[in-house]
């Protein structure tokens, strides 16, 4: 008998798949951004037919009921529908191969593919074939070793790949899991789990493929191990380099035990094209699969039982302390709901990358020792690339440095926009809108180039730039939006005020007058609710969208001279 899977959203076997993120409409008098949910449609279910079988040139298997062992090295094809289980016993030398050519397999009494043993395993998905793994578990309550914990499990390294389409259902607790390194490339890969969708304990690499990954209430992709390799590389990390990935997670969209960089990488057929990946993520009530979504697809129905109540949990890293010392929002999960979360450093270096969290969208942590004896320093850093984030608490936290050193992060809704220890803008382009303070920082801000632009409430008791320590800038385009009162305001500092490069602009009240040798001016008026061109004596500047009407007034410090207008 096949298990049918009735799943609400887009995906179309062997065709591409990326939920579109808006990143906001800010054109009216008040800023508005408005989630854009994936598409409703259903998942292909297993439709494979025929008889089992598995066809080998070069390596040995046995057959005992319905369950196959896989004992050495070699290329094995599997075709037909299977009612058992795959279990390779290989070597720890043995590479093994196993090629999927329309095959479907299913198991209710322990993970329908099971690797307990070889040194690295490749699963390839045939050209044009549509493959599936099925878990028939009831969802794991107690821990068992004798229980493989994935729909697809390994305790070897692990390779998904091909042109052809695989889709694998967990039920017991996570859809794919190798305790080593999992890596993906080509596939066009769905995975559907309670905890989590995609688990590698020490690195998960995506180069290329359609990757759809699904967790009711854990984490969509997520490292767990910290220790060091063999050839003394840290474990931990996630790589995305290629592909469109769909993240759909009850818990975070990616977390990882150590770091998470994304970059492009090169097209395998020619070197001299990059290959650019296409990051979604939608965490907790921004995902349509988990149990409290507050999107409109909430229909979710999975034959082997994700109905209603919790499961799994989040896991990994916890949140970390919050630079500036806001403790009041409580518009988030109750547990972790990040969209990317690392326990050690951020690198977001190229890609398109689109969040929607119930909580942090991105989000590094310091001070957890690891196994290896190192200690996370909670670092983002952002050189590259084009990332958007709609969240409920803060847009980009890291617990050490935020350093925006290139690209584009554009933070369209949050509770706090950017917010670290130490913020440091040299290159690059930055736009954070918070309902709290728009940046803020609990040691210092500097600026030496790149641009800036921040936007909060004009009537709020909230800051546009928030520094608990200084504020210097020696380059640059920094514009600040804020309240027009003394008890906040579009630029505070605790500490020193230091502008000699670049040019500041203010749209409201400045807390603290800054030490500046550069040329002073203001306008008075009342702005908000568009963009604005900046007009001085040696150049102009464009502003962001200003979220709401009744900023008062303009003041600026600029290397570019006299303000001569406003438009």
């Amino acid at each position: 008998m096949k298990n049918f899977v009735k799943l609400p959203f887009a995906v179309v076997l062997g065709s591409a798949f990326l939920a579109s993120c808006g990143a906001g409409n800010n054109s009216s008098a008040s800023k508005t951004t408005t989630i854009t949910p994936a598409t409703s449609v259903s998942v292909a279910s297993d439709s494979v037919t025929g008889d089992f079988s598995i066809v080998t040139d070069d390596g040995v298997y046995a057959q005992d009921g319905n369950v196959y062992t896989l004992s050495s090295a070699g290329t094995y094809t599997l075709s037909g529908h299977l009612d058992g289980m795959i279990y390779v016993t290989a070597g720890d030398e043995d590479d093994v191969e196993i090629v999927l050519n329309d095959a479907s397999i299913n198991y209710a009494e322990n993970s329908p593919i099971f690797i307990a043993s070889a040194n690295e395993v490749k699963i390839k998905a045939k050209n044009g074939t549509s493959n599936f793994v099925t878990d028939g578990r009831a969802e794991q309550t107690t821990e068992d070793d004798s229980q493989g914990p994935g729909a697809i499990y390994a305790k070897a390294d692990l390779k998904l790949v091909g042109q052809g389409s695989l889709t694998v259902t967990g039920t017991y607790n996570n859809g794919v899991h190798t305790s080593k390194d999992l890596k993906i490339k080509n596939l066009t890969l769905t995975s559907i789990a309670p905890n989590n969708a995609i688990k590698g304990n020490d690195s998960i690499t995506i180069e290329s493929g359609t990757i759809t990954a699904i967790s009711t209430a854990g984490d969509a992709i997520k490292t767990s191990s910290t220790d060091l390799s063999s050839s003394s590389k840290q474990r931990g990390s996630v790589e995305i380099s290629g592909g469109s990935l769909s993240l759909y997670a009850g818990g975070d969209g990616i977390d990882a035990a150590y770091d998470v960089t994304i970059y492009d990488g090169v097209s395998e057929d020619d070197p001299t094209v990059s290959t650019v990946p296409s990051v979604a993520i939608y965490t907790n009530k921004y995902s349509t699969y988990s149990d409290n979504s507050v999107l409109s697809v909430v229909d979710l129905d999975i034959v082997a039982g994700f109905g209603p109540g919790g499961r799994g949990g989040a896991g990994g890293p916890g949140g970390g302390a919050v630079p500036g010392g806001d403790t009041k929002n409580t518009d988030k999960a109750d547990g972790s709901a990040k969209g990317i979360k690392a326990a050690n450093a951020i690198y977001l270096q190229g890609g398109v990358t689109n969040i929607h969290a119930y909580d942090d969208g991105i989000h590094a942590n310091s001070g957890d020792v690891f196994d290896s004896g190192a200690k996370g320093v909670g670092l983002i850093e952002v050189s590259g690339g084009d990332t958007t984030v709609y969240c409920t608490d803060d847009g980009a936290h890291a617990d050490g440095n935020l350093n925006i050193k290139g690209g584009t992060i554009t933070v369209s809704e949050s509770h706090e926009g950017l917010e670290a220890n130490i913020i440091n803008v040299s290159g690059g382009k930055a736009v954070a809108y918070g309902d709290d303070d728009g940046v803020n920082a609990s040691s210092q801000i500097n600026v030496s180039g790149g641009y800036l632009f921040t936007a909060v409430s004009p009537s709020g008791d909230t800051d546009g730039i928030d520094s608990n320590g200084s504020y210097t800038q020696t380059g640059g385009v920094v514009i600040a939006c804020g309240p027009n009162n003394m008890n906040a305001a579009a630029l505070d500092a605790d500490g020193a005020v230091r502008i000699s490069g670049g040019t500041f602009v203010s749209f409201g009240t400045l807390a603290v007058r800054p030490t500046s040798s550069l040329t002073s001016s203001s306008k008075s008026g009342s702005y908000g609710g568009k963009a604005y061109t900046l007009k001085f004596a040696n150049g102009s500047i464009e502003t962001a969208t200003l979220n709401s009407s009744g900023y008062s007034g303009v003041t600026c410090y600029s290397e570019l001279g006299t303000l001569s207008s406003i438009s």
